[in-house]
């Protein structure tokens, strides 16, 4: 997606109301409040990756008021900026240059971690280790499963898409606690699922090689928020849900690092 301007520009226009990323920002509030208790304001948090800075602005608006962040894409960081964001242009393969040793109570991912290698992953989360406090979390959010590719990866370039029995042995054999690691949205995945099905197939009967668009449209509002609706109906479920084209995941720094 670094480069493609035009996915920017639809990202910074509706993630302040898209359900998608309603459900995910509520997650990662809901995270860190569980982990903070009664000192979120004076908690420290980093997002890394933080896109054109939705997330950084909802962190602020409930009283995270040390949250921070960086980006790669410098049109990315032109949107977070006009919003009054002050972040800056980083790279997650320099992720110690930022800050010192344990500045972070939290670092937040999401979404970025398919554009880095097996060795860049293993940095990177070594990284992590590095700047969180004693007991801090990170939180990561990345795409899921195979069977939910489709339009959106060739649009934003998603070039793999990970499972918990993969990921979460490797990020354990690095040295984070998983706390947990939930495929979601579980309700709305058979539709999910069944559009992007569609697209495959007409994409394999009509077009050979095509520019594709992200499915980031903004739905009626009434359509929007009963698919938020669904989303928040499934988080307090008391069961692990088996699939889910995201999965969103609770590490914790070891008492040991």
């Amino acid at each position: 997606m670094i480069g493609n301007r035009h996915e920017y520009d639809i990202m910074a226009a509706v993630e302040s109301q898209h359900w998608w990323y309603a459900t995910l920002h509520s997650q990662v509030v809901q995270a860190i409040q569980r982990h903070s208790k009664d000192q979120q304001r004076d908690l420290t948090i980093l997002d890394a990756g933080c896109g054109t800075g939705g997330l950084l602005l909802v962190l602020k608006q409930v009283g995270f008021n040390h949250a921070q962040g960086f980006d790669l894409s410098t049109d990315a960081v032109a949107h977070a900026r006009s919003r009054g964001l002050h972040i800056k242009l980083g790279d997650l393969n320099q992720l110690t240059q930022f800050a010192p040793p344990q500045s972070f109570d939290v670092i937040i991912n999401n979404d970025t971690l398919y554009h880095l290698s097996i060795d860049q992953r293993t940095h990177f989360f070594k990284s992590c280790l590095t700047l969180l406090k004693p007991n801090g979390i990170m939180l990561l959010n990345v795409p899921a499963l195979n069977a939910f590719k489709g339009n959106h990866d060739l649009a934003v370039g998603i070039t793999e898409r990970f499972s918990k029995s993969t990921l979460v042995p490797f990020i354990q054999g690095i040295g984070f606690e998983v706390k947990q690691a939930r495929y979601w949205p579980f309700l709305l995945s058979p539709v999910i699922w069944a559009t992007r099905v569609m697209q495959k197939l007409v994409r394999g009967r009509f077009f050979s090689s095509k520019v594709y668009q992200s499915d980031l449209v903004l739905p009626s509002p009434l359509v929007n928020k009963v698919l938020a609706k669904f989303c928040a109906f499934e988080q307090p479920l008391p069961f692990t849900t088996p699939w889910g084209s995201s999965l969103f995941l609770i590490l914790k720094k070891p008492n040991h690092f």
